[in-house]
């Protein structure tokens, strides 16, 4: 998470480790199974690969639980992501890496409250479609609080 503001406050998803995670414990269940075949009912062997599998089960129905939760956080707004582009590309940050903010379709914003209006909606799609070297004269401050969480404020 890049800012403790509501606006700014956008994570990854991690779409594609938590899909291969999820592939990863559906084809150790299905071994699991064809394993379990083979097996005598009631036997000792059996009955560890049962206790086996409810664990492996667990842990599948966790995955894809928590992978349904996170797509269901909203996206960021577009000048809350514009913004924080800026900031980035413009200052440059030292031991920060901003490889991730380029990954849009793979952010969230936890914050639900985040939400703006649509004039501000309106104005952010306008300003995305202007291209950034207009907008130099914008300056972006940032600072960071007692807990060290940053926050990032666009004055104009």
């Amino acid at each position: 998470m890049l800012s403790s503001e509501s606006s700014l406050g956008i994570s990854r998803r991690f779409n594609w480790l938590s899909q291969y995670c999820l592939i990863e414990s559906q084809n150790e269940l299905t071994e699991l199974e064809e394993e379990l075949k083979l097996k005598v009912y009631g036997s000792e062997e059996h009955d560890q690969l049962v206790g086996r599998i409810r664990k492996a089960l667990l842990g599948y129905s966790d995955l894809a639980h928590r992978r349904y939760r996170f797509l269901q956080y909203e996206d960021p707004e577009s000048m809350s992501y514009n913004c924080i582009l800026t900031w980035l590309q413009n200052t440059n940050p030292i031991g920060v890496d901003n490889h991730w903010i380029f990954k849009e379709d793979d952010l969230m914003v936890l914050d639900p409250r985040q939400r703006g209006t649509p004039l501000g909606n309106l104005i952010g799609a306008i300003l995305t479609l202007i291209p950034r070297r207009l907008f130099r004269w914008l300056h972006v401050c940032q600072r960071t609080d007692q807990r060290d969480m940053v926050h990032i404020t666009v004055i104009s």
